[in-house]
């Protein structure tokens, strides 16, 4: 949590000097940025949220009453997380040309190889001491997870980074499908394709519904019958390939 505040920090100032700063943050009286700029952010998320902050605790206290293993749960969704993570910030630096920003993620790729590093080995000791934890977690990802900051953000805002990132052809849909083979390595996980069947269900989306995640659809001829055809740009631009 400490690191990544300070991550956030480090774009925050990147975007500055272009002048993109929503929200506005506060100036000391010599016009500077106080660090961290938002010291209640966790807070205001939380208010923001409502009362599902709160109740969305009580599973989480449950299943950790019921049964030891529920930590195996809270680990392999801070892996998947954290690598996730880390493979969006090297999606980025394919996808844009800015050196500076390369640099910069290039050292908050480090800081989150450490974290997925923690994740992933106490994740891996869970599942390999206990069967029941292997089904639970199994059970847990393909039922509840959701990527890291949905829930925070709209399911359009996700959509629409996972597809930026991802989404675009070829080496976008290996990165997703080495993010999902490294899960499965992990006992009792053999097979997974979570973040390979989110991407394809957020490219969906985007076919089905014109303007959504920000896509807007290609200039459509009329079908035989006078009516203009379905798109298919999105399925085709980062479809399967199996």
């Amino acid at each position: 949590m400490y690191e990544g505040l300070w991550h956030g920090e480090a774009f925050s100032d990147f975007l500055r000097s272009y002048g993109i700063e929503l929200p506005a943050e506060p100036k000391l009286p010599d016009g500077s940025t106080p660090m961290p700029t938002r010291p209640h952010r966790w807070r205001e998320l939380r208010v923001r949220v409502g009362v599902g902050n709160g109740l969305g605790l009580v599973p989480t206290m449950l299943g950790s009453i019921m049964t030891r293993d529920f930590a195996a749960i809270h680990m392999i969704w801070g892996a998947v997380n954290e690598l996730t993570t880390l493979t969006g910030y090297h999606a980025l630096i394919r996808r844009c040309e800015h050196p500076v920003l390369h640099q910069l993620l290039r050292k908050v790729i480090q800081d989150e190889r450490r974290h997925f590093a923690f994740y992933r080995a106490q994740a891996k000791a869970r599942l390999q001491r206990s069967r029941t934890a292997r089904r639970l977690v199994r059970w847990a990802l393909s039922n509840l997870w959701t990527p890291v900051g949905a829930g925070v953000k709209s399911e359009q805002e996700v959509d629409a980074l996972a597809i930026y990132l991802f989404g675009d052809g070829p080496q976008g849909r290996e990165q997703i499908r080495e993010i999902d083979r490294t899960i499965s390595d992990l006992p009792g996980l053999g097979g997974m394709t979570i973040v390979e069947d989110y991407l394809d269900a957020a490219l969906r989306r985007a076919a089905e519904r014109p303007g959504w995640a920000g896509i807007a659809p290609l200039p459509r001829a009329a079908s035989s019958n006078g009516h203009a055809p379905a798109p298919t740009h999105w399925a085709k631009a980062g479809a399967r390939e199996d």
